[in-house]
């Protein structure tokens, strides 16, 4: 980094001024040898080291007289302990100086030393010396923090720079003129003392000044450094989550292909849903007045019912399967009275956080019972795409996905090798919350590949629900004339029938 002409004139002059006060120094008879040697001393590494000597030769001096004004010695030399502390922290600020301004600054590590071996030598350390040290003291914990913020990229820290150099031209300033100071006698020292204006006065209050500047603008500096952090931080996040969800993605895509589902769109899934719900409203409305409908708000009680408050609010996996019964007059409808329920539910008890799918059953062209489970696991997992970063989980889907596309034909194998995919999609989403399937009209699953396709779905269902260590909640809706549930019942293969409930609604003429 570059000085500014100012700032380069100022650390040489000081650099000028403390080489002739060690000339004096050197030669001048107030001072002992070992307080001389101090002058030499170039890193802070050898000035603790000769602290450390001077304080134990001192302590053992005064162990034995510490009583009397012998005591007021000892409170002064802790008070110069104290300031030796405060040169120790400012080291950093010190070395940042020598640093930017090569080949001044080296040379006031020794002046602060002369400085504390003398006072650390005298036996008194008068009031204006003591309150600018502790001044300097308390604002050592803001200084400190300039390692960390300066970076030498914005004015405010072309400005701290300056700041520092000030501070540090002014303390060497203090340095010597205590030093001389300490020179005079303890008569001359209590008259200067006296006097309202003197050097070192002015060099206290400059002090005290200088160094509360840098305090204040090292926080604003830390302020502003803080916030451009703030903003990093924030920049690599969006960053790192734009990648690891196009990752996400290219995952979704390989179970996607996986699954054979090469043609899913999740909007024009969307679209065949809402579609749907509208032809159910067309249909109620040509429907005669006197029949019971399942649109609002006639859906109230039925939501009420034990029995789905019960798949609702279990705390366990729950499977509801709802039997409806139209009217007789409408026994060959395409439609089940039951239907419009079942879409409220979707559109509004779903909420848009809460995780859940949704499959309406004859609505695609083609359709079998794997591509059915597959539509409905790959809509989970596209809501929960964060989770497929769990790698090994991720891999045995694939692998499981794999090896039921090598089973034969028979009906139990695969709707155990459906049951393990399912198992495996419900492991990467977790415990932590409900999953909600909703399958609508089951009982229009008549695929030429399986005899008894509607049993088969819904025996997967009830395994899921059964095994899973997630939460699972199965609402399946029937039309009880296309599948008898009496006659169907044994079929689903239940080993904890309090799981899977069974509720018919039958379609009632309101007026008669």
């Amino acid at each position: 980094m570059v000085l500014s002409d100012k700032d380069l004139a100022m650390v040489s002059q000081s650099n000028g001024n403390q080489t002739r006060f060690h000339r004096r120094a050197r030669d001048s008879k107030y001072f002992s040898p070992a307080e001389k040697s101090a002058l030499d001393i170039d890193n802070f590494d050898h000035l603790g080291s000769l602290w450390n000597s001077a304080v134990d030769a001192r302590r053992d001096y005064d162990s034995a007289h510490a009583h009397g004004q012998k005591r007021i010695a000892q409170k002064s030399r802790d008070i110069v302990a104290s300031a030796y502390e405060v040169f120790r922290d400012i080291a950093p600020m010190l070395e940042l100086v020598i640093e930017i301004s090569a080949p001044y600054g080296a040379i006031a590590i020794g002046t602060i030393s002369f400085f504390l071996m003398v006072a650390n030598n005298r036996n008194s350390m008068e009031t204006r010396i003591r309150v600018t040290m502790t001044t300097i003291k308390d604002n050592m914990p803001s200084i400190q923090l300039y390692q960390q913020i300066y970076n030498d990229r914005h004015q405010l820290d072309k400005q701290l720079q300056t700041k520092i150099l000030m501070a540090y031209e002014v303390m060497m300033r203090f340095c010597m003129e205590t030093t001389n100071f300490y020179k005079m006698s303890g008569m001359r020292r209590w008259v200067q003392s006296l006097m309202e204006s003197n050097e070192l006065t002015t060099l206290s209050c400059d002090m005290q000044s200088a160094f509360n500047e840098v305090r204040l603008l090292a926080e604003v500096l830390l302020s502003k450094n803080v916030n451009l952090l703030r903003k990093e931080i924030s920049d690599l996040r969006r960053e790192n989550k734009r990648l690891q969800d196009s990752a996400d993605w290219r995952k979704l895509e390989k179970i996607q292909e996986s699954f054979g589902l090469d043609s899913f769109s999740a909007e024009h899934h969307e679209k065949m849903l809402q579609r749907y719900k509208d032809e159910l409203s067309v249909q109620t409305e040509l429907n005669v007045p006197f029949l019971e409908n399942l649109h609002e708000p006639n859906h109230k009680t039925l939501l009420e019912h034990n029995d789905f408050r019960m798949w609702q609010q279990s705390s366990q996996s729950q499977m509801l399967l709802l039997v409806g019964y139209n009217d007789r007059s409408l026994y060959n409808s395409a439609h089940c009275w039951v239907s419009p329920l079942t879409m409220h539910i979707t559109s509004s008890t779903m909420r848009p956080e809460c995780l859940y799918a949704v499959y309406v059953v004859g609505l695609q062209d083609q359709e079998s019972i794997k591509s059915i489970l597959c539509t409905v696991f790959l809509q989970l997992l596209r809501q929960r795409s964060s989770a497929l970063q769990a790698e090994k989980s991720y891999a045995e889907l694939l692998t499981t996905i794999q090896e039921e596309k090598t089973m034969d034909g028979d009906v139990r194998e695969a709707t155990a090798g459906l049951v393990k995919i399912a198992l495996r999609v419900m492991n990467i989403l977790g415990e932590s919350e409900p999953v909600w399937i909703i399958l609508e009209r089951v009982d229009r699953c008549r695929f030429k590949a399986s005899t008894r396709p509607c049993e088969q779905l819904l025996q997967i269902m009830v395994h899921l629900v059964e095994s899973s260590k997630a939460n699972v909640r199965v609402l399946a809706t029937v039309n009880g004339y296309d599948w008898p549930v009496d006659q169907q019942d044994d079929a689903l293969e239940k080993r904890e029938p309090e799981r899977v409930v069974t509720h018919v609604a039958k379609q009632r003429q309101v007026f008669v």
